[in-house]
């Protein structure tokens, strides 16, 4: 299950995805034969505001609803399913038009909490034709302004983007863009503070009418007490290192690409165990015969005999190895040594 954050990178992950297996057919019809970039059409940003509780509802429209509803299984369902705490939800919108669009097969993702907004609650149990304006639209997007009603307010339409500035020089992204008129430039600006601060999504505000802030009177909060990083792994950090992370510090030899354990593999057996491998009874039945037992030593899992004890009786031996010392004595008692592969 994702907390918040990793829902976030995680949308904006399969978002990505997304866009690059769309085929190139795809990609013009929806992009409006490359009017716009798939980069400035990216939801990733609409959904963290709608994530963090700053906007009642994401609204997912391109222009074909085969998209949407792939859209829908690629990207939306896999971080709804993964998210934590189930704060979001998705509704495939039906018989619903603006002035501008029609919103039929279009998905909102809307927090459950705003599910009963009045404009939102309108069209979540819609199920016959209606329209709705776009004043209610910009309400249900939480935008600070609205798409023209009339091609008088085209005019005095302006655009507002709020970028994300990515770190390591990688420049800007589009988080969110909507319309405004030209009077409600102060509501857009007021808008965009608000998005702006994060102090009040912080758990930490809540700490700051305390003297100490949540860190103790008495050890007091210090900046790095323990030293910087991994410092002091064999010094003042030696107990925990030797005791969680054994091995750690230290070198043990040379590398060894591409090992095979099996080549090594070699399990020893004595010739005072030796009749054991043969079987209950052997010795005595080939006692005062001429004929002699074969051992296989291999095939009882050893690989290599060696000399501990004595051995009286004849024997054939059969083993991948075996130690001089045991051969010799195998050899003093009439038996021979047999090597296998």
């Amino acid at each position: 299950m994702m907390e918040v954050k990793q829902a976030f990178e995680y949308f904006g992950l399969l978002e990505q995805q997304f866009w690059k297996n769309l085929d190139k057919k795809s990609i013009e019809h929806v992009t409006f034969a490359g009017e716009l970039k798939p980069e400035d059409m990216l939801l990733y940003g609409e959904f963290g505001f709608a994530l963090l509780g700053l906007k009642p509802a994401v609204l997912v429209e391109f222009c074909d609803e085969t998209i949407n509803k792939l859209y829908l299984e690629t990207v939306i369902e896999p971080v709804l399913f993964a998210l934590k705490l189930k704060t979001l939800n998705y509704h495939i919108i039906k018989h619903v038009r603006t002035p501008e669009s029609d919103l039929n097969g279009c998905i909102f993702i809307y927090q459950t909490e705003q599910s009963t907004l009045q404009e939102l609650a309108s069209i979540l149990s819609n199920d016959r034709a209606s329209q709705v304006t776009e004043e209610n639209m910009a309400i249900i997007l939480d935008y600070p302004g609205h798409l023209p009603n009339s091609e008088k307010e085209i005019s005095s339409m302006l655009s507002v983007i709020y970028f994300h500035d990515r770190p390591n020089n990688k420049g800007l992204i589009a988080l969110t863009s909507f319309a405004i008129q030209n009077i409600e430039r102060e509501k857009a600006l007021a808008h965009f503070k608000h998005y702006h601060s994060p102090t009040r999504l912080h758990h930490n505000r809540k700490k700051r009418g305390h003297v100490s802030a949540g860190h103790g009177r008495v050890g007091k909060h210090r900046k790095h007490p323990g030293g910087r990083g991994l410092a002091g792994g064999q010094h003042h950090h030696r107990i925990n290192m030797d005791k969680y992370h054994p091995g750690y510090f230290g070198k043990v030899g040379m590398r060894q690409f591409h090992l095979k354990n099996n080549v090594n593999w070699r399990p020893v057996v004595n010739l005072d165990k030796i009749w054991t491998l043969a079987g209950e009874g052997v010795r005595e039945q080939y006692k005062n015969t001429e004929k002699v037992p074969v051992i296989d030593a291999l095939q009882k899992g050893y690989g290599k005999v060696l000399a501990k004890g004595t051995i009286s009786q004849p024997v054939i031996v059969r083993t991948r190895f075996v130690s001089r010392l045991a051969e010799k004595k195998i050899k003093e008692a009439g038996g021979v040594v047999e090597l296998i592969a």
